[in-house]
């Protein structure tokens, strides 16, 4: 039984990166024939699946959480921990189908209108030509620093060398931002092509990562609460 749990992460992870590679060889195929399988268009297929995959992580971290309150294990710091995790890969995956981050600017206007006028001062009228939202972001990660540092060092102390599905994904991302930044400058059209495949796996195989970290602790508590079960 013992192996069969210490398996099932790792089939997770095997299944998504399956299906990422499936995605992206799709995309190369007729993602410039056919919306529907193109990686850089929304409220397509491989737009469906990441949000399906995000959605799915997500809910399993709130598994993590449902089954220690059941053992009575659960103290508030990692109630916290996997409420904060699991919250921001759902919103990540509602991002996706929802195209939040593109109408970002479009709400922040609202709520602090004088926002494009600093921006444009600042940045714009100093040569920036690429996505407004990869500002906003990263203004916001600048700000939730301080609590992003608290979360990696709760991480890094409880779980230790399981960081590495943490963290290496941490980098993917914030290399799927940095790439976007490149492809939204002014780049060549090929450039701009192999970036956003590049960009996009980054993003899928990010998450695909993730979910062992995620599953790890999904399945052990899965296994030590039915191991209370039958006592």
């Amino acid at each position: 039984m013992t192996t069969a749990y210490n398996q099932k992460p790792w089939f997770v992870f095997s299944a998504f990166i399956i299906l990422d590679i499936f995605i992206v060889l799709l995309h190369i195929w007729g993602g410039f024939r056919y919306d529907l399988l193109n990686l850089d268009l929304e409220r397509n297929i491989p737009t469906v699946y990441q949000t399906i995959k995000y959605i799915f992580i997500g809910f399993m971290s709130f598994g993590v959480i449902l089954q220690m309150k059941l053992q009575k294990i659960l103290d508030w710091t990692q109630a916290i921990f996997w409420s904060v995790l699991g919250s921001s890969i759902v919103f990540l995956g509602l991002d996706e189908i929802g195209e939040l981050h593109e109408n970002l600017e479009k709400l922040i206007k609202l709520i602090y209108p004088n926002i494009e006028t600093i921006f444009n001062d600042r940045f714009f009228s100093r040569g920036f030509v690429s996505s407004p939202w990869i500002l906003y972001v990263s203004l916001a990660l600048i700000l939730l620093s301080p609590f992003m540092l608290w979360f990696l060092w709760f991480s890094i102390k409880k779980f230790k060398y399981r960081n590495f599905y943490i963290i290496f994904p941490i980098i993917l991302f914030v290399s799927v931002i940095v790439l976007e930044y490149i492809a939204t400058s002014w780049v060549h059209p090929w450039i701009y092509n192999t970036l956003v495949v590049i960009e996009e796996y980054f993003e899928m195989l990010g998450i695909s990562i993730l979910s062992i970290f995620v599953s790890i602790e999904f399945f052990t508590q899965e296994k030590n609460l039915t191991q209370k079960l039958h006592k």
